[in-house]
């Protein structure tokens, strides 16, 4: 059986799937955001008589400990004559009938649920805001922070560290291999955006980069100490096509870009624990410890929440607790 079954509903999902793919999106993650919304709906339709538009914080808390603690979605019983008479004659309703047993996913599992519903909503408020007044909030969002899924639940990402920044970049031999690390470190670039990255996106008289951030929309980033970068983007220069592309049309897919990275930590020896993640952390610490403001280290991520990019910035880095963690303190690349 096919979800969602209301016919707005799969409309509306359709229309947020062809933006994924207008985006560049890999069809891997596309068949991802489709599973987890398929799953959304199944229990929405069955545990909710109304179509999306009524969803909100509680309707997300409700999915998040379905999720978090499992349980059986039952096929929602229709109001029609032939079950009136069967509970009349028979004495009984039939019972209805199990279409989805849900054991408890982990933190990250559950996490990617709600991510997936979080940018569906997101799509679907962006896309409504000119034309009516159906989905003027996202339910998620304000929900998604209070369940402290980055904070408490999600274990933190390892930061980046100078001494193997400075060994990953005596490490690296190749330029394309520079000027992508180089692009994760300064601007902070999620693998997705670095992978849709184009060079009609790079301004080189302002230092600005033209970002497409997640949910679709645009960010024109002023990079933050822009020398080094700009200095080895200008090396590279090409008029048209993506950066990271073996002919300039077709980008590398985030898994590509991701295995490349984790080649180059192995290469340089660094800390193990390490991930393309890393960087954005890095990022956002160097950016905090220059201006002492959350609020531009937040634009200059792409985040829609302070809350979220206080679990970007390494605390005992900003404090300074010993000898090592004050290198990065007073040596900002």
């Amino acid at each position: 059986m096919e979800w969602p079954r209301n016919q707005q509903h799969r409309e509306w999902v359709k229309q947020y799937l062809e933006n994924c793919q207008i985006l560049n999106k890999s069809d891997h993650t596309i068949k991802n955001y489709q599973a987890d919304l398929q799953k959304f709906f199944l229990w929405f339709e069955n545990t909710h008589p109304v179509l999306i538009t009524k969803a909100n914080g509680d309707t997300i808390s409700e999915y998040k400990n379905f999720l978090s603690f499992g349980g059986t979605v039952l096929q929602r019983q229709k109001r029609d004559f032939k079950a009136f008479l069967q509970r009349l004659f028979f004495k009984k309703a039939i019972s209805p009938r199990p279409l989805l047993e849900q054991s408890p996913l982990a933190v990250n599992s559950r996490r990617r649920h709600l991510s997936a519903v979080k940018n569906f909503f997101e799509f679907l408020k962006q896309n409504n805001e000119d034309r009516n007044k159906l989905f003027l909030i996202n339910p998620v969002k304000s929900k998604i922070h209070a369940i402290k899924l980055k904070e408490i639940d999600i274990e933190h990402t390892e930061i980046l560290r100078t001494r193997d920044w400075k060994k990953l970049q005596e490490a690296i031999t190749r330029p394309v291999d520079r000027t992508m690390v180089y692009l994760l470190y300064y601007a902070g670039l999620r693998l997705q955006e670095l992978a849709l990255l184009k060079w009609e996106d790079i301004n080189f008289d302002t230092h600005k980069i033209n970002i497409q951030r997640k949910g679709g929309y645009r960010q024109s980033l002023k990079v933050d100490n822009p020398t080094r970068l700009f200095n080895q983007l200008e090396y590279l220069r090409k008029q048209s096509g993506f950066l990271f592309s073996k002919n300039g049309n077709s980008p590398y897919t985030t898994k590509t870009l991701y295995n490349r990275i984790m080649k180059l930590f192995k290469k340089a020896q660094v800390n193990p624990a390490l991930t393309p993640h890393s960087f954005r952390k890095a990022c956002a610490t160097n950016i905090y410890l220059k201006t002492k403001d959350l609020i531009y280290t937040r634009d200059y991520l792409g985040h829609h929440d302070a809350k979220v990019t206080q679990t970007y910035i390494d605390p005992e880095t900003v404090h300074g607790v010993s000898p090592e963690l004050r290198e990065l303190k007073e040596s900002i690349l």
